[in-house]
């Protein structure tokens, strides 16, 4: 398989494609070969990091749809189209980009399908579903440990 073709969230294990500010994220790879994102040891680290990220959104910025954390996640001063970003990810969670989404710990299901939902459109829709479900229940298990 010739890692170069996949996307970059997939060749740096990293599939909401964050970028690297200089945070000590628990299974970040060095050296960092990626300066602009962040390159993680495997999938269930880059998953456990964007779980920390939707949770500080949830519970720091009061963020609770989907919308808004799109608004904030992918901007459209980068050059996002956040309401297309919030549709399909909504889509991919079977709810509305404007319904109230329940605390993390609470619904995993319905939080792993916003992971996922936002994996296919940061890195397309040629991934491995099952794989990728798989890393994101690892993330869950790693979520609160430092």
């Amino acid at each position: 398989m010739n890692l170069g073709k996949n996307p970059r969230g997939l060749r740096n294990n990293n599939p909401l494609n964050i970028r690297y500010d200089g945070t000590k994220w628990q299974g970040l790879a060095t050296p960092a070969t990626d300066g602009a994102f962040c390159r993680f040891k495997n999938f269930d680290y880059g998953y456990r990091a964007a779980l920390k990220i939707l949770d500080t959104y949830y519970h720091k910025y009061k963020l609770r749809t989907i919308k808004e954390i799109v608004e904030r996640w992918a901007p459209a001063a980068d050059g996002n189209n956040p309401k297309q970003y919030a549709t399909f990810v909504a889509a991919t969670a079977s709810t509305t980009p404007s319904a109230y989404l329940p605390e993390p710990s609470i619904d995993r299901m319905g939080w792993t399908n916003i992971l996922l939902g936002m994996t296919y459109v940061e890195c397309g829709t040629g991934i491995d579903e099952v794989r990728m479900r798989n890393s994101a229940k690892e993330a869950w298990y790693m979520l609160y440990e430092d």
